[in-house]
């Protein structure tokens, strides 16, 4: 019986689910999980049953398209900053209203992180190979996960030339908003690779300090204030959306020391900021 609650809203997806899935080979034990799901069903959740096999490989396809959609929109966006005149965003909302799309998980940004889809992908990916699959299509959307990180480093090199004692913000750590959740967290693999270059790094997130400082240590600052962490940097990178970084405005950033803005989730992007502003 999977589970399909997201990170935040794990009591409403429970409660108001879009479907039910039970795999089993018992149609005695499908009639009681039914019947006990039965309240749910009422309010509209899809019940389907089918094998246990069936019922595991659903989870894992789900969460599998949902990392290849993410990837999809993500090789868009590379493309598309190539290009003058094109807003990923703007692409994203033309074809997320084709109903054969969909506009959720259509958001470019710095990848997909989690406890759920970089794992279960990576386990699809690995039974396929045992089985003698080549999952082609499935390698590729981790391949493409694995480049937005190396864009950020790539702009920051481009514009900074070696980033080595460089003092570097990011904003967010989290894997996404509303949650101190840093597993698979695309800022805690973008601060890896920054301390190998021997950037030096100051974070901050309204709720993930604490679980990153077990995973870094003394190895970076954190900073307990929004602004604190701007004085004197070199680069500020936003890597999660949090509503209180988009109250950033020219102000914010007055005492950086260089004024470099990568925001790879495009929060800043319909404000005129003064400084060298990237949206990934």
């Amino acid at each position: 019986n999977p589970e399909f609650l997201r990170e935040g809203e794990a009591i409403r997806d429970f409660r108001f689910p879009d479907r039910i899935v039970i795999g089993s080979n018992s149609k005695r034990a499908i009639k009681k999980l039914e019947s006990l799901y039965d309240p749910l069903i009422k309010k509209g959740a899809k019940f389907f049953s089918t094998s246990r096999r069936g019922a595991e490989m659903i989870k894992y396809a789900n969460n599998s398209f949902l990392a290849t959609k993410i990837s999809f929109i993500n090789q868009i966006s590379s493309l598309c900053q190539s290009i003058p005149g094109i807003s990923i965003d703007e692409v994203a909302e033309g074809i997320g209203v084709d109903p054969r799309i969909g506009r959720l998980f259509l958001n470019a940004g710095p990848g997909y992180g989690g406890s759920c889809l970089p794992k279960d992908l990576e386990t699809i990916i690995q039974f396929s190979s045992k089985i003698g699959v080549n999952p082609i299509l499935l390698k590729a959307v981790q391949q493409v996960n694995d480049l937005q990180i190396k864009q950020i480093i790539h702009l920051l090199e481009k514009n900074l030339g070696t980033i080595k004692n460089k003092r570097i913000t990011i904003l967010g750590l989290s894997f996404k908003e509303n949650s101190d959740d840093v597993r698979e967290s695309r800022s805690i693999e973008l601060i890896k690779i920054l301390l190998k270059k021997k950037s030096k790094i100051t974070v901050h997130d309204p709720k993930a300090m604490k679980n990153t400082e077990a995973i870094f240590k003394n190895k970076i600052t954190y900073a307990d204030s929004l602004l604190k962490p701007l004085d004197n940097c070199d680069c500020v990178i936003i890597m999660t959306p949090w509503k209180i970084y988009t109250k950033l405005k020219n102000n914010s950033f007055k005492n950086m020391k260089r004024k470099l803005i990568i925001d790879t989730r495009r929060i800043l992007s319909r404000k005129n900021l003064n400084a060298e502003y990237f949206a990934l």
